[in-house]
């Protein structure tokens, strides 16, 4: 009986990354236009490709930060599925996350399989998308969040991911987005929200807040100036109040899916998560 030829597993060159973003194009994930410089730059040793006689045929990335570690970009190309190379390429990835808490999110159509790996659901989540009109908008608390304090946005974004990402968001505000806003508040941080152009209009995440106008503002100054804006929003959908946001914006629920974790889920607010970053 013929066996399938075996594939070599390597460390992502910066070349390779380009390609593994150009799969999540390929699939219709409408990754942003620099995804490839800002993810990579949170694990540059957590990205893999699988080589057929030097050619990549499949991908995935495992991104470590303390405690949580999130694994994505996980693709084999079409003529190449049902091989086994898939599993192959995620088992490995899986082994380099080690003991972390890893997290997936993934179609619910697809949760039975991470299940089978040892992932739990945690919750599902929404992705809405639609055109919001640009406006004037005027709010003295709303400030680009490179002026914030950079551990006070760090602090922040822990809240709702339940660890500190440092390397990742340094260079999400500097290159990985087109804008990146704060709310602040009596130097007080009430909101954080982050916009970028993507293949199909822009991507919004993150996008944090205290309370729904404050979400509100903040996603509107960052539209501001881009005409008839499309955007796409992926929130839990626990959060009645990013629900409420969606339809005031004539937003359209465009899929649901999961987040999952190979450990506890943390205890974060998701009432107050109206975009995550989405690897």
């Amino acid at each position: 009986m013929a066996t399938n030829p075996d594939i070599e597993i390597i460390s992502a060159s910066a070349n390779h990354v380009e390609w593994i973003i150009s799969m999540a194009r390929e699939q219709g994930w409408n990754p942003g236009n620099n995804d490839s410089v800002a993810f990579q730059q949170a694990d540059p040793a957590g990205y893999f490709v699988g080589l057929l006689d030097g050619k990549p045929v499949c991908c995935a990335a495992g991104v470590k930060f303390n405690q949580i570690a999130i694994i994505g970009y996980y693709v084999v190309e079409k003529e190449y599925r049902g091989r086994g190379y898939g599993l192959k390429i995620f088992r490995h990835a899986m082994n380099y996350l080690g003991d972390s808490n890893v997290r997936v999110d993934g179609l619910l159509t697809l949760a039975h399989k991470y299940e089978s790996y040892g992932f739990k659901m945690a919750h599902v989540n929404g992705r809405y998308a639609g055109v919001i009109k640009s406006k004037e908008l005027s709010c003295p608390q709303i400030c680009q969040a490179s002026s914030v304090p950079f551990d006070k946005l760090v602090e922040y974004d822990a809240r709702f991911y339940a660890d500190q990402r440092k390397h990742f968001l340094a260079t999400w505000i500097s290159v990985g987005t087109t804008m990146c806003l704060a709310y602040v508040d009596n130097d007080i941080v009430q909101g954080f929200g982050a916009i970028r152009k993507s293949v199909s209009g822009y991507r919004i995440g993150p996008l944090y807040a205290e309370k729904l106008d404050i979400a509100e503002a903040l996603l509107r100054a960052l539209c501001q100036n881009k005409g008839e804006c499309k955007i796409t929003l992926d929130f839990p959908i626990s959060n009645s109040q990013g629900i409420a946001l969606a339809e005031k914006l004539k937003l359209d629920e465009v899929f649901k899916f999961g987040t999952l974790y190979t450990g506890e889920a943390p205890n974060v607010d998701l009432s107050k998560i109206y975009s995550f970053t989405c690897h």
